[in-house]
């Protein structure tokens, strides 16, 4: 069901959760892939003819396979590092979505993901990043360069003094403007926190 909206008291989180709304809003895609989908809430913000989601928590894909019956959504129990994803089709649109920033994550294996899902795009890739991934940005951008992958970059890290506001409606509120100003291009943003929005064909 399209239902653009997710809610968080984190301001960052929630410039996220818009800004995603009003990139997915415009377009309806074909084939789209949520990786780290969790409980499928990502699901709400895009419109798609067939969707797939993939987690490393069996848990989770077992819940959403109870929830979710339409034949046109599909779940896999799936680690995007150790297995190469096999799939019949490429999608055009690929959802990477507070996944790269878990800190367990080492810059080999961030790297290694990247690599495997940029050889089933046809269309659109989009992941953020965390100060988490910091020591990878670098090692980050040189995988989608030498891939030929046009990238856009987008940061939306906030100062720390507004990061502690956790308050329901304020916080949405503050993200909001906050929205406005990362629209506009605005230096009040910091680099820890950046969305990706890349371009494979």
């Amino acid at each position: 069901m399209y239902l653009p909206f997710r809610y968080s008291k984190n301001i960052e989180k929630q410039i996220l959760w818009y800004f995603l709304a009003i990139i997915f809003c415009f377009k309806k895609y074909n084939y789209v892939l949520d990786v780290g989908c969790g409980y499928a809430q990502n699901m709400r913000f895009i419109r798609f003819n067939f969707y797939n989601g993939i987690d490393i928590d069996n848990k989770r894909i077992l819940k959403n396979k109870a929830i979710f019956k339409s034949k046109k959504i599909k779940f896999y129990n799936h680690d995007i590092i150790k297995n190469k994803l096999i799939f019949n089709k490429d999608f055009d649109l690929i959802l990477l979505i507070q996944v790269m920033t878990n800190s367990l994550f080492s810059k080999k294996e961030v790297t290694k993901a990247l690599e495997n899902l940029i050889q089933i795009t046809k269309g659109t890739l989009i992941f953020n990043t965390s100060s988490k991934n910091k020591k990878d940005i670098k090692e980050i951008e040189y995988i989608l360069r030498i891939s030929n992958v046009k990238y856009k970059k987008i940061y939306y890290g906030v100062h720390g003094f507004i990061r502690k506001i956790k308050i329901p409606i304020i916080s949405q509120f503050i993200a909001f403007i906050c929205l406005i100003l990362v629209i506009k291009n605005n230096r009040f943003f910091n680099k820890d926190k950046i969305i990706y929005i890349c371009e494979i064909n």
